[in-house]
């Protein structure tokens, strides 16, 4: 029996193809936030008022609960209006 080494180290091209592909797609990869969204003030002040509206319009129990344990601070103002 013979043994037959192959080479398989990446030629210069490879390398350098690898190189540029790297460089043009590393801006592309996703950076995880710091904060997560539902903490941001942005996302905070529109959410509570939407909670607060379903609150407030809520034909009867079965929608109320479920928004009221949603937002506790929601349910919360409505309990004190």
């Amino acid at each position: 029996m013979t043994s037959t080494i192959v080479n398989t180290a990446p030629t210069a091209a490879s390398v350098a193809f690898r190189t540029s592909l790297a460089r043009l797609v590393s801006p592309l990869r996703r950076v995880r936030p710091r904060v997560p969204f539902f903490q941001l003030a942005i996302h905070r002040a529109p959410t509570l008022v939407l909670y607060r509206n379903l609150l407030r319009l809520a034909p009867d129990d079965n929608v109320h609960l479920p928004v009221s344990q949603l937002c506790w601070s929601c349910a919360e103002d409505e309990l004190d209006s």
